[in-house]
């Protein structure tokens, strides 16, 4: 296939387990955050939502053949039903959604 000017690519590709460089960059990360709580209190004002906070585990990625300036396309997640925003005090709302 390189032959005709096709790459293989994958639809997406998301890293199932940490490195120890993730997990320190992840850490400090935290800890910075921590301690600018201690002055500015930050995370009082944060909302967090949609499914980027879920772990899908989704395993059956799909790569094709494709010329080098064409996307990769993408693969949506299955059904996640449940988005919540939410602030330091609580959860603020709830939604029922359906991702196809």
């Amino acid at each position: 296939m390189n032959r005709i000017n096709l790459t293989f690519k994958f639809n997406l590709w998301v890293p199932h387990e940490l490195t120890a460089e993730d997990k320190r960059k992840r850490k400090a990360a935290c800890l910075d955050l921590l301690r600018d709580q201690r002055k500015e209190k930050i995370l009082d004002i944060i909302v967090t939502c949609d499914g980027k906070w879920v772990y899908y585990n989704n395993t059956s990625h799909k790569g094709g053949w494709s010329a080098p300036e064409e996307s990769a396309g993408s693969i949506a997640r299955r059904d996640l039903t449940r988005s919540c925003f939410a602030v330091a005090d609580g959860i603020v709302a709830k939604l029922s959604t359906k991702n196809t």
